[in-house]
């Protein structure tokens, strides 16, 4: 027992000497340490500084801190917790009553990949620098040599039926044998891919070309029919055609078996090549696939000569890009698209990235400069969220239209912040509500929110792709209440099918609000 109580008191000493050095060492630290930022404050006069420009003004939105709201908010909790989400998935939720203030937040200011929901950037975008009623044009001149330009200005909506009605009117104006094409596509700039695109999705249609002159989205319908014979190739067709297509078919047709066919598409000596291989059972009435298109504006020049020469327009059948030479004033024909706000539905809806790629060069050209560009429309975005004080703009990052790049990076509270004020604003709110798809009606909302069909409470975007969902939107409660949310999810393995029935299920909930 002497000896446990002379250990004790030895410990004692040495604890308290170690807090003796320990604090004697700081005091010395600390001492050296104002000494030398002396020394450096009197080396010389502090240098001036610029004035630092103000912070952005940032409207805040106060709680609702009512106890029926108190109540919802425990009521959102309880489905959190009861669907595991947060378990699997890094969430973020804001949701906010119209007029009101916030109702529930949950990483409301943390930053998530936003997918296709930044494509509501976009489309507000648009509407507000543009207008409404804005509608693209695609220009035709003709020369003394007898070479026909066509000059295109972004139109996102330019079919093979415009291509058409565009030659008849030619026709009609005694046009009988043209020279050369030259496609015009110099009202945007030269890179016809988003920044941080994949090369995992370079063929395919939701990765189309961006250009000033396009048709048919920059995409093309492959037609894949099996042969009466077994072992035979099947027929393979394009839509639309031209020479700037050319297919190589390794396909066979066969009497057992399911159909399994591989369309790729590769570019090389100045053609787009479509290869097809695979099998097609001779049972299969056809197969379609669609893929994208390398050099879109020569596509659209070779596609034109076909078309001249089925309206009995002679042509050479040469096409080459260049620009419509300054002494070519007075176009021979101008052709103008339907009006913006039904191209932007044409965006939302079916969550088009090529309209909305489109539409961002669009806004850069008119806000910026000539050809336009991503960074000047993605630059015009944030000074619309800057002047009219829409959320916090430390919470966004775009770096193209759609949505389709993994560097984008957005909050759900500075979504619901765009939502609520593209509402609140009367110019633009029919339209986007117009636009967005509609609960269990149409769109990318077509196949869910069944409950949602009849009273269509609902108008919201999706966002999807691999380890990524999003929803963002508006919903009319039974009260007669407006509620703007966005609900976002990242970083999961496996299906979204469960992270969706989450937000459907959150989304019926807020109707009862």
């Amino acid at each position: 027992m002497k000896l446990k109580r002379h250990l004790g008191h030895f410990k004692g000493i040495v604890v308290g000497l170690v807090l003796v050095w320990a604090t004697s060492c700081a005091t010395h630290k600390q001492a050296a340490i104002n000494q030398f930022a002396q020394s450096q404050v009197n080396l010389s006069p502090r240098p001036q500084v610029a004035a630092q420009p103000e912070k952005p003004k940032v409207e805040t939105v106060k709680w609702l801190d009512d106890g029926h709201s108190d109540t919802f908010r425990l009521r959102i909790d309880s489905l959190v917790s009861a669907s595991g989400i947060t378990d699997r998935a890094f969430v973020g939720i804001h949701i906010q009553v119209v007029g009101k203030g916030v109702l529930y937040d949950r990483n409301g200011n943390k930053l998530f990949l936003p997918a296709s929901t930044a494509k509501l950037f976009t489309g507000v975008a648009a509407l507000h620098y543009l207008g409404q009623e804005y509608r693209f044009k695609t220009e035709i001149y003709k020369d003394d040599a007898g070479r026909l330009y066509i000059k295109g200005f972004g139109d996102p909506s330019l079919t093979t039926g415009d291509l058409y009605s565009i030659a008849k009117h030619l026709q009609l104006m005694g046009i009988q044998n043209i020279s050369e094409i030259i496609v015009d596509d110099s009202y945007f700039d030269t890179l016809w891919l988003g920044h941080g695109w994949m090369w995992d999705d370079e063929p395919y249609p939701y990765m189309a070309r961006i250009s000033a002159l396009s048709v048919d989205h920059n995409v093309i319908e492959v037609i894949v029919t099996p042969s009466k014979k077994v072992g035979g190739k099947p027929h393979v067709s394009v839509y639309p055609e031209s020479e700037f297509v050319v297919v190589e078919n390794f396909a066979k047709t066969t009497d057992t078996g399911r159909t399994k066919l591989k369309v790729t598409r590769t570019f090389d000596n100045g053609k787009n090549i479509i290869v097809v291989k695979g099998r097609i059972n001779r049972r299969t009435r056809s197969v379609s696939v669609w893929r994208n298109l390398e050099q879109p504006s020569l596509h659209v020049g070779y596609v034109f000569d076909k078309i001249l020469n089925s309206v009995g327009i002679q042509t050479s059948h040469r096409v080459r890009r260049d620009t419509v030479p300054e002494n070519i004033r007075d176009t021979v024909f101008v052709h103008r698209s339907r009006p913006l706000f039904e191209i932007v539905a044409d965006m939302l809806k079916p969550s088009s990235n090529f309209v909305a790629e489109q539409l961002l060069k669009s806004i850069g050209a008119k806000c910026d400069t000539v050809p336009g560009t991503a960074v000047g429309g993605i630059g015009a975005i944030k000074k619309l969220l800057v002047e009219h004080h829409i959320g916090d703009t430390s919470e966004f990052r775009l770096v193209d239209g759609s949505g389709l790049s993994r560097y984008n990076l957005v909050s759900p509270r500075l979504l619901v912040s765009l939502l609520v004020w593209a509402y609140e604003n009367h110019k633009l709110s029919p339209e986007i509500l117009t636009a967005l798809p509609i609960g269990g009606v149409d769109g990318t909302l077509y196949k869910r929110m069944a409950w949602d069909k009849d009273e269509k409470r609902v108008r919201a975007k999706t966002g999807s792709m691999t380890s990524v969902s999003a929803l963002a939107g508006l919903v009319w409660t039974k009260s007669g209440k407006v509620v703007a949310f966005a609900i976002m999810a990242n970083n999961y393995l496996g299906s979204s099918k469960p992270i969706r029935n989450f937000q459907d299920a959150l989304v019926e909930l807020l109707t009862e609000y």
